[in-house]
């Protein structure tokens, strides 16, 4: 089934936007690719020689439902690997 978004809301713990929350959505590279990923990896998980690239939003969706992370962003600022915990997968 076509993807349409992988998001993840993300309430803020500091600052003067404390208690608010913010949608962060999966970050497309200059390559036009979604970088995951695998957690079993360890420590080393997130660097970016060990990160899988997706073609598509459906290829990253698969790969977060076998529980890899994935980098997601609010638009401003670098992405930051999110785990697939309450990451939602929107579907046409």
């Amino acid at each position: 089934m076509p993807v349409n978004a992988i998001w993840k809301m993300h309430v803020i713990n500091r600052g003067v936007a404390k208690r608010s929350s913010e949608r962060r959505d999966a970050y497309r590279y200059s390559d036009g690719k979604y970088r995951v990923a695998d957690p079993r990896l360890g420590r080393r998980y997130n660097r970016v020689s060990n990160s899988t690239r997706a073609a598509t939003l459906e290829e990253a969706a698969e790969y977060v439902r076998k529980g890899y992370f994935i980098r997601l962003t609010t638009g401003e600022g670098k992405a930051n690997l999110r785990s697939p915990d309450r990451i939602v997968i929107e579907e046409i």
